[in-house]
């Protein structure tokens, strides 16, 4: 009788566990990818807060927070960078008056920026730009991805 229990038991177990891994498997099917690929809004506070503090090293109270990101970036004219693959892996935020940063939310830092210059690259927020590191920007055409930075089709 015990042994009965014990096997049900394990059974249950080993099948709820491979319910869930059939239900995560069904969620990628459907395109629900994990949240990696999904990173919050580019307006999100946090993210928001992490590049004023890393540009300018800021510490903003919760009642400046809001006043401030407003006043300092253009969240009309920030978008998302992409990899090869189509999934985002950075923002472009448009810094006020003048000034850009690129923030890899997944690393939670900002990858570059500048407070002097706006970008000579990143100058169209409705273009899908693919972003694989410093001086590496591209536009997909159709002979490939068209480097911004060297005029170049790199593959």
């Amino acid at each position: 009788m015990k042994k009965t229990v014990s096997l049900l038991c394990c059974l249950t177990i080993m099948m709820s566990i491979a319910l869930a891994v059939l239900a995560m498997e069904i969620n990628c099917l459907i395109g629900e990818s994990p949240p990696r690929y999904f990173p919050n809004k580019i307006s999100s506070c946090e993210y928001c807060e992490n590049v004023l503090h890393q540009v300018y090293g800021t510490d903003l109270s919760a009642d400046e927070t809001n006043n401030s990101i407003n006043n300092t970036i253009d969240l009309e004219k920030s978008f998302y960078l992409y990899n090869f693959d189509d999934e985002p892996v950075a923002i472009f935020y448009k810094l006020k008056p003048v000034g850009y940063a690129i923030y890899d939310y997944s690393g939670e830092y900002v990858r570059q920026y500048s407070t002097d210059y706006d970008s000579d690259v990143f100058t169209d927020c409705n273009e899908t730009y693919y972003y694989n590191g410093p001086f590496n920007y591209y536009i997909k055409t159709e002979d490939g991805f068209y480097n911004l930075w060297t005029g170049q089709i790199d593959f």
